[in-house]
């Protein structure tokens, strides 16, 4: 298996912070819902660790990150005609976890797992198209929210392949 590691430098972390910022203003002015999972976490806090690992996965696929601020998106980079939505979990061994309202239609062309500390090494873990992802996935419940959870094991490592048409 070959490692895609990377981790982002002072300025790189400020950007994050910025980006991440303005999500979370956005939203909250606008009333529309964080894409967590989670509920109790911290939504301004996790739009930055979020932005972390889209940067760092950029910087692996040599990609320029989406820096559209006004609010959350399915579509955190494009590779081509593809969009990408980057999923992030700090533990090393946890899978690729997709908020149980994204389907099909609603859903990026392709699922990509970040794990790691965002303050460190993070690591490409592997990536799904959406109709593997949801023919594979199971639909689980935690924290009271539906979530949709495909082992890492499934994903497909190593480079991105996309469609050039």
């Amino acid at each position: 298996m070959q490692l895609f590691v990377a981790s982002l430098d002072p300025l790189e972390s400020k950007v994050a912070a910025l980006c991440g910022t303005e999500v979370h203003w956005y939203a909250e002015q606008h009333g529309l819902r964080d894409m967590k999972q989670d509920q109790s976490f911290d939504s301004k806090e996790l739009n930055i660790e979020g932005l972390k690992a889209e940067l760092a996965l950029a910087k692996i696929l040599n990609v320029y990150p989406n820096f559209n601020c006004s609010g959350p998106s399915n579509v955190d980079l494009r590779i081509g005609n593809q969009t990408i939505d980057v999923k992030w979990t700090k533990n090393p061994n946890h899978n690729l976890a997709v908020v149980g309202r994204k389907n099909l239609e609603n859903s990026a062309d392709i699922f990509a797992l970040m794990r790691g500390p965002t303050d460190g090494e993070m690591e490409f873990t592997g990536w799904v198209t959406k109709e593997e992802f949801f023919r594979k996935a199971r639909l689980m419940d935690g924290y009271g929210t539906p979530f949709w959870l495909l082992d890492a094991s499934e994903l497909n490592e190593g480079p991105i392949m996309v469609q050039t048409c």
